[in-house]
């Protein structure tokens, strides 16, 4: 018929169609089997990826707080007593929080959290760039001002480090949830 020759295979032995029929039979379950083993084992890694950042951020976040006090301390008392050793005890102070920012990186692909980020860079940099400027030293209330607002944003980067957190762990059940189906 239509030019097509039909294809027929006429296995010579029962066992032989028995062997073809369970083949036919099995192969749709076993590549499912091995998509489903696949795919579990991407969810498996956004996992520990996921479980990884969240405590690298939570530990940083916190860090950020208690890194920005130590400035604070240094900062007030190099201004206070005019004394350039608390302001390299500041300066000290300062490298463990860029390499506490820098831990945050992997966080940086939300945009909001990258904004945040940021906002903190520039602020402490500000505030660096005073403290290190001779010729506009600033006041110790200005100083004080100055890192309560610092202070504040780095309590913002620990919140919205929780809430990327929880948005990723959303993320992973959702897609284990389709994954189950």
């Amino acid at each position: 018929m239509f030019g097509i020759r039909a294809i027929r295979y006429r296995p010579r032995s029962i066992l032989r169609l028995i062997l073809i029929s369970y083949l036919v039979v099995l192969t749709p379950p076993v590549l499912a089997i091995a998509f489903a083993v696949g795919y579990l084992e991407v969810l498996f890694s956004q996992g520990r990826t996921a479980v990884y950042d969240s405590v690298r951020a939570a530990q940083n976040g916190r860090a950020l707080v208690e890194q920005v006090t130590a400035m604070e301390r240094s900062a007030l008392q190099s201004v206070a007593l005019g004394d350039s050793v608390f302001l390299q005890s500041y300066l000290r102070s300062r490298e463990g929080l860029l390499g506490s920012l820098d831990a945050l990186h992997p966080l940086l692909r939300y945009p909001e959290f990258a904004r945040r980020v940021e906002s903190f860079r520039d602020h402490e940099s500000s505030i660096t760039r005073r403290l290190q400027d001779v010729a506009m030293l600033p006041t110790v209330e200005n100083v004080a001002a100055e890192f309560d607002g610092l202070r504040a944003q780095a309590r913002e980067i620990l919140d919205q480090s929780s809430l990327v957190i929880d948005q990723e762990v959303r993320s992973i059940q959702h897609q284990s949830d389709q994954a189950r189906r």
